[in-house]
Formats: structure tokens, C-alpha cells, sequence
């Protein structure tokens, strides 16, 4: 029996759209969203967040650097980060898990304006009995030493634990980690894999 599951954020516990993101960022910046997400991606800017080498007021500043706008960090912060809706089965599967004593561990490659989102509007988070974030530890998926941090921190060995990612590659990534894993596909497939592994009924 798998002792605790390490999860993925994004498409799995909450549900987002990137697109989403970029529209309202172009209207708060004044900017076409395609002009400023390619703009981003040329300068490595997600990437920066994503890896903790660029906080929440930096990516402010950079963006009035940018645009030449001055921009509200409140308006910013709600443009960055309104992108997210629950995945309810998932969150009602992940109470379930947690009431027959599985060890929850959220891994995600994140940044710092989403996590602060998500933490003030919804509590799904609460739910993790430790959350790992790459931009807090500055090494994302799938570098190993993400997985190995996520063992240490769980405090067991590699066979005791599988890991759901929506990104196969991630997956394969904690493989190599010693560490069972599932490409999510929906809860109810889910569902039946944990239950293979023992940690469902």
C-alpha cells in the first residue's frame, strides 16, 4: 500500500487558463495579450518567476519598464492570478484520501503571484500535509532534485509514495526517482489507479 500521494497543482487539483491570464494582463497593461506573452517568453519571464528569481513586484516593475504604464499591484495581482477554478471531484477524492490518513505533498512548478491567488480565495490548499513549490525551493519539474526534496520532506522512501502529474514527462521524471507514478486523466481513472495501489477502497 502507497503510504502518500505527491500531486500536481495545475490542471489537476485547480483547473486554469493561460489564456485567460494573458487577456486580462494585456488589458491591465494596454498592451495586445499576444504582443505581451510572446514579449514574456522572449525575456524567459515565467520561467524567472517560476524558479523564484523574480517576485511579484519585481514582475510589477519589469511590466512598467515594459509599458511604460504605471500599474496597480492590487489590479496586477488579480490579472495574474484570476485564472484558476476547482476541480471539485478531485478535491472531494483528495478529502477522501486524506480521512483514510494518506500523506497529501502538493508539487508544483508555480510561481509566487498564483500561489498568492489561490491562497486567498480558495482553501483547497489546507487539504496538503506540506506544499512544495518550485519557486520557493528554485528547481522545477522535472529536475530530480524536486522529487528527492518531496521524499525528504514526506520523510519516506520512494516506494511508499506515487505521484499524479497532468504532464507525462513529469511523471517519467519521478520514475526515475524510484517513485510510482500516474498521468492524470480525470478522477474517476484516478480513482481506480490509487485504488490498485491500496490507498482506496
Amino acid at each position: 500500500m502507497k503510504r502518500a500521494l505527491l500531486c500536481d497543482l495545475g490542471n489537476v487539483v485547480l483547473f486554469f487558463s493561460h489564456e485567460r491570464m494573458w487577456e486580462q494582463l494585456g488589458q491591465v497593461c494596454g498592451w495586445d495579450a499576444n504582443r505581451l506573452r510572446e514579449t514574456c517568453a522572449e525575456a524567459g519571464v515565467l520561467r524567472r518567476l517560476e524558479l523564484g528569481r523574480m517576485s511579484s513586484e519585481d514582475f510589477r516593475r519589469w511590466l512598467e519598464g515594459l509599458t511604460g504604464k504605471r500599474l496597480d499591484p492590487d489590479t496586477l495581482r488579480q490579472a495574474a492570478g484570476d485564472i484558476f477554478t476547482p476541480n471539485e471531484p478531485m478535491v472531494a477524492l483528495l478529502k477522501e484520501l486524506k480521512g483514510r490518513g494518506v500523506r497529501l505533498l502538493v508539487l508544483s512548478n508555480t510561481c509566487a503571484p498564483h500561489i498568492e491567488f489561490i491562497e486567498r480565495n480558495f482553501d483547497v490548499l489546507d487539504l496538503f500535509d506540506d506544499h512544495l513549490y518550485s519557486y520557493r525551493v528554485g528547481v522545477a519539474k522535472p529536475d530530480a532534485r524536486i522529487y528527492r526534496e518531496a521524499l525528504s520532506r514526506l520523510q519516506m522512501p520512494a516506494e511508499d509514495c506515487c505521484y499524479v502529474d497532468d504532464v507525462s514527462d513529469y511523471v517519467a521524471a519521478a520514475s526515475f526517482q524510484g517513485i510510482d507514478g500516474v498521468v492524470y486523466g480525470g478522477v474517476e481513472t484516478l480513482r481506480s489507479e490509487l485504488a490498485a495501489r491500496g490507498m482506496l477502497a
